[in-house]
């Protein structure tokens, strides 16, 4: 019989204590330390990331004495380093997910996918699943009077941190960490307090520091009648800091941090949204007994809520209107920019002129004042346009009924007649949109003085259509460009302008999509389909016919062509061509006409366009 090859070898792991520390008292900070070193001539590499939470899976004997509060995190990001043979050590802190609330011998064993062997990002495969070493580690009590001592020492500590230097990172953030695992009532009650004081630092730890809590009824009680005063204002974290005590109450695993996932239990959420849809009643009620910054965070935060009737919602808007003029600018744009729905009032013009006053180029404050006065907001706007510290975006002002501006002719020229010191500068970039959405033909000999790169056309091309379409044209058939970096900004300005293209744009699309090569035809079934109108759809089923009859006898070329062949660029404008007419603003594709166009399709990818859609046609 043949030998089966000897298994590949693979870099060495191991769990190891850190630091050589296996003891420790109930409720302080547990850290082991995944370490990781390539052993083999092969290259490996390792995705670093310290993420804050568990990552990696951890096992824990017995079954007893402990409780898991966090499940394992699923981040979509990773910091891929080589590994060599210097050892690399991950911290694994278990108080990230796990509490021990007995003392004893516990044994920890670790199951990672974070080796990949390869020797580049393009280049790496996962070795998969890879399991530790147990380790052993002992806890052992705490006297109450000894936890006591710490709670008063990290205070002392965390508050003589120098207000300039405070962080949620540094020598604050590791007292702060260590208060949070103690589990007594001294500790509770400053962890309470902290949360009341909307401390941005015991923010990064506030989910471990409730979880590690001993007295978990207490906590609660403590929460649900700061949340009842009064007299005691609303703070960010509350209505979470709530549902996680009542949810580790019921013994329930909080879930770990997961970018695509399964759907939260259904049962449980449905508890949770009830329960946190009566303590915001309970907020809404006590409205009328709070006073000053008390009354203002408390709408504010009403307002804001999702969970909320849009009855309860609206008894919350008298007192929001009321107070916006003074909350904070962070309070007023969130507002503005997250719940205008619920605040949009008349009354709020008043507040939204004299922040403009203050802020010229304001886009939150410049957007919901054309929205409540069209015709008042027209000083407004060209002020924004033709501030020279900074720049409003396009889509901020875009609403404003006026077709033109020419009062910004002349500010807007002076601003761009100014070569950029690069072609994508921001600045230059977002003014000649501006130009092409307000100015008037008077503008065009100064922005020809400052447009000097053909890097440049792009932006230039929406004002060249707007007012010069034949050069616009010429631009177009020369351009190196193309697609979307083509038309990007053009596209935005005529659907800010709400135009359609002019006769010469429209023209000269339909002659790419009847005859022109793949690329050029591709990107203008796109415009026609964004910009043109509803007799454009026939010109791109039509050329969809011409391509697939082409290329029927020919199915192998298109199979698995190669990249820039004749069959890879048909093969591509099939798709393109599909996707433009299924995604069409200006028609619309049936689902059964998608997917008779589907079956002559030259590729799987094409033939997803068939796929019925959801929701109404």
């Amino acid at each position: 019989m043949p030998v089966p090859p000897a298994p590949e070898p693979k870099p060495e792991l191991l769990l190891e204590t850190h630091d050589g520390k296996s003891q420790f008292y109930v409720g302080e900070r547990i850290q082991l330390d995944l370490v990781f070193r390539n052993t083999t001539s092969g290259p490996y590499m390792l995705n670093a990331s310290v993420y804050g939470d568990l990552a990696d899976k951890v096992e824990v004997a017995p079954t007893n004495g402990w409780t898991e509060w966090q499940g394992q995190s699923g981040h979509d990001y990773a910091n891929i380093v080589d590994l060599g043979s210097p050892e690399l050590r991950i911290p694994l802190v278990l108080n990230q997910g796990f509490v021990f609330r007995e003392p004893g011998h516990y044994e920890i064993r670790v199951t990672t996918n974070r080796l990949s062997r390869g020797s580049g990002l393009l280049h790496m495969e996962s070795c998969g699943p890879l399991t530790t070493n147990s380790v052993g580690i002992d806890l052992v009590p705490i006297e109450a009077n000894a936890e006591a001592e710490q709670v008063k020492s990290l205070l002392a500590e965390i508050g003589a941190t120098d207000v300039g230097t405070r962080s949620i990172y540094g020598a604050r953030l590791e007292a702060l960490s260590r208060l949070a695992d103690l589990q007594g009532d001294d500790a509770l009650r400053a962890k309470v307090r902290l949360v009341l004081a909307a401390d941005e630092g015991f923010r990064q730890v506030r989910r471990e520091a409730l979880a590690s809590t001993r007295n978990l009824p207490l906590q609660l009680s403590l929460l649900e009648a700061a949340w009842r005063n009064p007299a005691t204002p609303p703070v960010y974290d509350m209505p979470d800091a709530l549902q996680e005590t009542r949810a580790l109450l019921r013994g329930q695993t909080q879930p770990g941090f997961v970018m695509f996932g399964p759907p939260p239990d259904s049962g449980k959420a449905a508890q949770a949204a009830e329960e946190h849809k009566t303590d915001m009643e309970e907020l809404l009620r006590s409205l009328p007994t709070r006073s000053g910054r008390n009354r203002a965070d408390a709408a504010y935060y009403l307002v804001e809520d999702r969970s909320l009737p849009s009855a309860d919602i609206a008894a919350a808007k008298p007192v929001a209107l009321e107070e916006f003029a003074g909350m904070n600018d962070t309070d007023q744009h969130m507002l503005l920019e997250t719940a205008w729905p619920a605040i949009r009032d008349a009354s709020l013009a008043s507040v939204l002129r004299a922040m403009l006053d203050r802020s010229p180029t304001d886009k939150d404050a410049i957007e919901r004042l054309i929205d409540l006065d069209p015709a008042g907001s027209k000083d407004y706007v060209v002020q924004a346009v033709c501030d020279r510290r900074a720049v409003v975006p396009l889509d901020a002002v875009a609403a404003l009924p006026e077709t033109t501006l020419p009062e910004v002719d002349g500010c807007l020229g002076d601003l761009l007649r100014v070569p950029p010191a690069q072609p994508n500068d921001y600045s230059w970039m977002v003014r000649a949109e501006l130009a092409a959405r307000f100015a008037s033909p008077a503008i065009l000999p100064a922005v020809r003085q400052g447009w000097t790169d053909p890097a440049q056309d792009p932006t230039v091309l929406p004002l060249l259509l707007r007012y010069e379409p034949a050069e616009a044209i010429s631009k177009i058939e020369t351009s190196q460009l193309e697609g979307i970096n083509l038309f990007y900004e053009t596209n935005k300005v005529f659907k800010s302008r709400e135009a359609t293209f002019p006769p010469e744009l429209t023209d000269w699309l339909r002659r790419q999509v009847q005859s022109g090569p793949e690329d050029k035809a591709g990107c203008a079934g796109y415009e026609l389909s964004q910009g043109g109108a509803a007799q454009d759809r026939p010109l791109l089923e039509q050329r969809l016919a011409r391509l697939r009859a082409e290329w029927a006898s020919r199915s192998d070329d298109v199979a698995s062509p190669a990249p820039g062949s004749p069959a890879y660029k048909a093969r591509q404008l099939d798709v393109e061509l599909m996707s433009d007419l299924r995604g069409s603003t200006i028609w619309n594709l049936s689902d059964d006409d998608a997917a008779q166009l589907a079956l002559g399709c030259l590729s799987e990818q094409c033939r997803l366009y068939g796929k019925p859609r959801r929701g109404p046609q």
